[in-house]
């Protein structure tokens, strides 16, 4: 770090200082300038006068402070940094600083500023920020080694597929071979398919259990397809399936709810015959009473009271006996209850599993159907030497809007463009007994279908 010594009471160092303060705030700008220039040579960074920051792209900060005091040039801040997916850089002292669709320099003030404000400092320190490395951009479509790639300023639409190894092209493979290759792909595509389709009803089967439907409800563009028949074999199928278990869930319910009905009844016949049994107490009562009645007036013998006694003991015994069985059918009754609320709870947790596990075969069956589309793609839809190549930019703003740009081969990109290169291709019917052909554009499944959806559907 530099360091300039002085005295106070030299007036001439005084207007020294300030003359360094001066050219240093002065280089630092032209600093600042140089590194948006130096982006671009010979021409603006893909048709666009100025340079704004974004994710991935990596910079160097260097702030420059001069103490009066100390006669010295402090760097507070002097580093790499790299802005980050939400599009802030994280600097000491300072905190998270916004470099989203900012320009180099307009970022360079804004911490010059928060520096100020932060430490409290009467002079506003002097930031420069140089790019030390850009944003990567993409390729892909109808090339050796579409990927990524690490961005250098200037460069062209035509210069980046030389990066990512030229147009595709098979000239180690021979006609017959790709041929071979095209119908094995379309053979396991084929199957994948009926794989698929088989998977999409049974969903729809679980579905149907889950909510506890009479029948099985598929959507019109599936019964329409009643004539293929894996799409027959497969409804047929999950049908008898689904018919099955729910017999079996309802035989098993209606066990359960017989057993509770006889439970129920019992329990109404011990209570009518402990009713008949209070009645029969207060019979035995009233008779003893009358008895009392009549011995105390000399009209009855002794003796017959203990019968009477003996005779309300039993009465007693017996009613504490239908009191138990009375709880314990009670308690019966319960268990029997809860087991049919949980039966009906297994057997919706289970299906969830199923619908579950369904899903995640799905996905992996959209997967292996792409990659056999790919298969296909490239063995069928391989450039000519007459074609010529259609170029396409994606690009995003700050907004996270994304813009489609026609492009020539001489179109330069920018840091985080997405680069498209196909092959315009005549439809034909291939060896899978599908149409083919290629646009500047992705396929969208329609109604909002999902990809294992619409190649099933195929």
């Amino acid at each position: 770090m530099p360091m300039f010594y002085s005295s106070r009471s030299d007036s001439r160092s005084i207007k020294a200082r300030g003359r360094i303060a001066a050219m240093l705030r002065t280089i630092s700008v032209w600093t600042c300038v140089a590194g948006a220039a130096w982006m671009s040579p010979g021409a603006a960074l893909a048709d666009s006068p100025v340079y704004e920051l974004g994710p991935q792209d990596k910079i160097r900060v260097s702030v420059i402070e001069w103490f009066t005091g100390a006669g010295e040039l402090r760097s507070p801040i002097n580093g790499e940094y790299t802005v980050s997916p939400n599009g802030l850089i994280s600097l000491p002292l300072v905190g998270d600083v916004k470099a989203l669709g900012l320009e180099p320099t307009v970022l360079a003030t804004q911490v010059s500023e928060k520096l100020q404000a932060k430490l409290s400092l009467s002079e506003r320190p002097t930031t420069s920020i140089e790019i030390v490395q850009f944003r990567p951009f993409f390729v892909m479509g109808d090339l050796e080694r579409p990927g990524e790639y690490a961005y250098r300023p200037g460069i062209t639409a035509l210069q980046a597929v030389s990066l990512a190894g030229g147009f595709y092209r098979a000239a180690s493979q021979t006609p017959a071979q790709a041929q071979r290759e095209a119908l094995q792909a379309a053979g396991e595509r084929r199957s994948l398919s009926a794989r698929v389709t088989e998977l999409i009803v049974r969903r729809f089967r679980l579905e149907a259990e889950l909510k506890n439907a009479e029948a099985i409800e598929f959507p019109e563009d599936m019964s329409s397809r009643k004539a293929d028949p894996v799409v027959a074999a497969a409804m047929r199928l999950e049908g008898t399936i689904f018919d099955a278990r729910r017999r079996a869930f309802s035989t098993s319910i209606a066990a359960q709810k017989k057993l509770i009905d006889l439970y129920g009844q019992e329990i109404q016949a011990l209570k009518a015959q402990a009713e008949s049994l209070e009645r029969h107490r207060d019979a035995t009562k009233q008779q003893a009473d009358n008895l009392r009645s009549l011995q105390s007036r000399g009209l009855a013998t002794m003796g017959r009271e203990f019968d009477i006694d003996r005779m309300l003991a039993d009465v007693a015994i017996r009613k504490q006996e239908l009191d138990g069985k009375s709880l314990r059918l009670q308690q019966e009754l319960v268990k029997a209850e809860n087991a049919t609320q949980e039966a009906d709870a297994r057997r919706k947790q289970d299906i969830a599993g199923e619908l579950q596990t369904l899903q995640g075969a799905l996905d992996d069956f959209e997967q292996k159907l792409l990659l056999a589309d790919q298969t296909l793609a490239e063995t069928e839809l391989m450039p000519s030497r007459n074609q010529r190549p259609g170029f396409k930019l994606v690009r995003q703003d700050a907004s996270a809007t994304e813009t489609e740009i026609v492009a020539t081969s001489a179109t330069p990109l920018q840091p985080g463009d997405i680069l498209v290169v196909q092959f315009a291709h005549s439809v034909r019917t291939n060896v899978a007994g599908r149409e083919t052909g290629s646009t500047l554009g992705a396929q969208v499944p329609p109604n909002g279908a999902s990809v294992t959806e619409a190649s099933a559907a195929r």
